[in-house]
C-alpha cells in the first residue's frame, strides 16, 4: 500500500486526519486529499495521488478550481512534523539533492552504486 497519508508517521500524524488539514477543507468545501493535493500543486511539486476507487480518482482532479490563500499556504508551516516519508537516500549524493537541511541527525548521504550509461562514478 502507498497511502502515506492515511497511516501514521512515526510522530503519530497522519495527515488525512489532521485537524488543520480537516479545518481548510471545510473552509473550501473539499476533502482533505483535495487539500493536501493543492497545497502541493502550488508549492510547484510533482504531485502523485493514487486510488482505484473511481470517486476518489475524479476527486484527486477536482482541485483545479480553487486556490489556498498565501496565508493557508503558510500555515501548513505549523504542521511540520520533523519527519519525511521519503529521503530518497538513493539519490541523496546528488549535489542538487534537495532534502539535505531535513535529513535526521547523522544521517550518512549514500552514494550510488548504480549509474545509467555514461554516466560514470562520482566521488
Amino acid at each position: 500500500d502507498t497511502n502515506y497519508a492515511s497511516y501514521a508517521s512515526p510522530t503519530g500524524t497522519i495527515p488525512l486526519r489532521d485537524e488543520h488539514i480537516a479545518s481548510l477543507a471545510g473552509k473550501y468545501n473539499k476533502t482533505p486529499a483535495q487539500i493536501m493535493l493543492r497545497w502541493g500543486v502550488q508549492r510547484g511539486s510533482s504531485v502523485v495521488s493514487k486510488s482505484i476507487t473511481p470517486e476518489r480518482v475524479i476527486a484527486n482532479f477536482d482541485i483545479w478550481d480553487f486556490e489556498l490563500s498565501d496565508e493557508d499556504m503558510k500555515s501548513f508551516d505549523k504542521i511540520n512534523v520533523g519527519w519525511r516519508h521519503l529521503l530518497w537516500g538513493e539519490v541523496s549524493h546528488h549535489p542538487d539533492y534537495p532534502f539535505k537541511d531535513e535529513l535526521p541527525y547523522g544521517y550518512q548521504l549514500e552514494k550510488c552504486s548504480n549509474f545509467a550509461p555514461g554516466q560514470g562514478n562520482i566521488d
